[in-house]
């Protein structure tokens, strides 16, 4: 066997490679700069810059690439299950609004009943609700259905909506006497149930807890009456008798 030790090895005359079979070739390194090597070159590791490396297949590649190091990312090159991400500093973003953020409800099932209801006068509360709005400029979208009856007739009834104590949601003002309330109606016999429903978008402007409450109102002209939730005034045990349910339903919305 022969040994070839030399400082350097350059190309003779004009030329610009230097061949050397790998079957001749038993070294521990070899440097050089601006070196071009053909076929497979085998080694336990590799040092230096790896800038101008080309089709390296990606299964072969380990550890973490740097955040800078990523500039374009498509949708499609994504497979697997995304970590949780926070939204909290995006921007650009359009609200959209009309957004449902919380629902509470009351409903209503077994019978609610007062009496001793003057002409003119107006109940307790038949209905209560509160939920706690979580924004000062949210809205409360309030949705209420009635089923309800008078101990005899009444063609002049109504109920009415309060937000804290306050009534809300009012006909405007005549400048007379006239009752202001919020739904209007009539029950023509004690055996008699009315149904009453409206909703209202309420503005409480301010993130707090808001109770909301309904009240019947007697608008007969001589009798006080006894008002009831979710039955008549008058019942007979007979499969065509009914009764009721009543419900008071609060939606917190984003503007």
């Amino acid at each position: 066997m022969s040994i070839l030790n030399v400082e350097k090895i350059q190309p003779v005359g004009s030329g610009t490679t230097v061949t050397v079979n790998s079957g001749y070739l038993e070294t521990p390194s070899i440097k050089g700069s601006d070196a071009n090597f053909t076929g497979i070159i085998t080694a336990t590791s590799f040092t230096g810059s790896g800038a101008n490396l080309t089709s390296i297949p990606a299964g072969n590649l380990t550890g973490t690439v740097a955040d800078a190091r990523i500039s374009t990312l498509t949708a499609s090159k994504l497979t697997g299950a995304l970590p949780a991400i926070s939204g909290a500093n995006l921007t650009g973003i359009s609200a959209g609004g009309g957004k449902i953020l919380q629902v509470v409800q009351e409903h209503r099932t077994d019978v609610w009943s007062e009496g001793s209801i003057a002409p003119g006068a107006k109940t307790g509360a038949a209905l209560t609700k509160a939920i706690t709005t979580t924004a000062n400029n949210n809205k409360v979208l309030v949705t209420i259905s009635l089923t309800t009856g008078w101990s005899d007739q009444n063609q002049r009834s109504g109920a009415l909506l309060k937000r804290g104590g306050t009534e809300i949601a009012l006909a405007d003002s005549t400048g007379d006497n006239k009752t202001r309330l919020l739904v209007c109606g009539q029950v023509n016999s004690g055996q008699w149930m009315e149904p009453q429903a409206f909703t209202y978008l309420d503005s409480p402007g301010s993130a707090a807890t808001h109770t909301y409450t309904v009240h019947l109102w007697n608008g007969g002209a001589n009798d006080t009456l006894t008002a009831y939730l979710n039955r008549a005034g008058s019942e007979t045990n007979h499969s065509y008798r009914s009764r009721g349910t009543s419900s008071i339903t609060l939606m917190e919305v984003s503007p």
